[in-house]
């Protein structure tokens, strides 16, 4: 029995130490085999020992030949009453063959970081980087070679957008591109020399967010004059540098939250139409830049919406930031003549002879030192016209 008691105690340590850590110590099948064993102790205990020290037991009894009578037939009583364990040697066998097959299958077939991070094997994420080669290499590894259009790319409008979510994963055409070798073009990054790559993200859709710029391409050539539907959006716009901003789109004026129609609507809504009574309170332009609303009423530009050349992205909830862009090839993405647009009401000119041309008259760089009539007086001419031009 003592050994019996010794098996159990070492299973009840054995448990204890296993929970205490967090990795297995022990292990279920050390575990299982050690409690096996024990309950063999004691049911070997109860089948051998016990009915042999019964059966050697003094009897008490007369002397003579009655006495001998009566030890014999206290024997035959103890022989008869005696119980039989031998029925259990098989089941034991057998549950013991069973707890430890399982146990060594087990012990087999679970890895041995099982558990360290609950029901979870503890070396998983470390295989998993190792299983197979990293895809992409990151900026870092692309502004070594291209550190200009990286340069276009980190301060204009695109520059949360990976290098290699246009370009793809760029870890083949690293190697290469180090050593000189970019003669077989399957090695060479994706280059978008179609519409398609950017309506992946920017086609109109009524389950994008309002605020994440996108278009309907038809509307959108329309509206420029495109001749050819096909024409690809790299005609007027750079990718790494889509909105040609004078200054990091960081360094733009934090602006209160400016809400759109199709925040609320799906379909297409003008910010002019008339609003029922019970429509709620939306930010305006007007509302915080009246005397600028109404000097830009009477110009060229009026039938814009001021959030056109204003182009608002916003950074929370609750604010955002504005873009006032001095650059003349934002104002050039629909200003400037090109064999693919049609003449229409939007007035083109030729770049950059045009701006050539006037150069002579001074050192003109942006198109509002000549132009920004066409859209509205400046603040200070507003507030302040005696002092505008001191």
């Amino acid at each position: 029995m003592g050994a019996a008691a010794a098996l159990l105690a070492a299973v009840v340590a054995m448990s204890w130490v296993d929970a205490q850590s967090k990795a297995s110590v022990f292990g279920l099948g050390p575990i299982l085999a050690v409690g096996t064993l024990a309950v063999l102790a004691v049911v070997a205990y109860f089948a051998f020992k016990v009915p042999a020290a019964r059966a050697a037991e003094p009897v008490a009894g007369p002397a003579g030949q009655a006495g001998q009578a009566a030890e014999q037939g206290q024997a035959e009583r103890a022989q008869a009453v005696r119980p039989s364990y031998a029925h259990l040697a098989r089941p034991a066998a057998v549950l013991v063959l069973v707890l430890g097959t399982a146990a060594t299958v087990r012990a087999c077939l679970v890895p041995d970081s099982w558990g360290q991070y609950a029901a979870y094997r503890g070396n998983a994420l470390r295989e998993a980087m190792f299983a197979s080669e990293p895809l992409h290499v990151g900026e870092r590894m692309c502004i070594r070679c291209h550190e200009a259009n990286v340069s276009k790319h980190d301060k204009d409008v695109h520059n949360k957008v990976a290098c290699e979510g246009c370009h793809g994963p760029g870890a083949r055409h690293l190697p290469l591109a180090v050593d000189r070798q970019l003669e077989a073009k399957e090695e060479r990054p994706f280059v978008p020399k179609t519409k398609d790559p950017c309506l992946w993200c920017h086609r109109r859709l009524n389950a994008r967010p309002a605020r994440f710029p996108q278009i309907d391409p038809e509307e959108h050539y329309e509206f420029l004059g495109v001749t050819d539907p096909e024409t690809p959006c790299m005609r007027c716009h750079d990718p790494h540098e889509p909105l040609f901003l004078s200054s990091p789109v960081q360094q733009a004026r934090l602006h209160p939250g400016i809400q759109l129609c199709r925040d609320c609507h799906t379909e297409e809504m003008s910010p002019t139409a008339p609003r029922p009574e019970d429509h709620p309170v939306v930010f305006e332009c007007r509302y915080c830049h009246s005397e600028i609303a109404a000097d830009f009423a009477t110009r060229a530009h009026a039938g814009l919406d001021c959030r056109r050349c204003h182009l608002y992205f916003p950074e929370t909830e609750n604010a955002g930031r504005v873009i006032k862009n001095k650059d003349p090839r934002f104002c050039l993405l629909c200003h400037r003549a090109t064999p693919f647009r049609k003449s229409s009401t939007i007035p083109l000119v030729d770049w950059p002879a045009h701006a050539d041309a006037q150069k002579p008259a001074g050192n003109v760089n942006q198109c509002i030192e000549c132009h920004e009539a066409s859209i509205h007086a400046k603040r200070e001419e507003i507030r302040h016209p005696a002092t505008s031009s001191l």
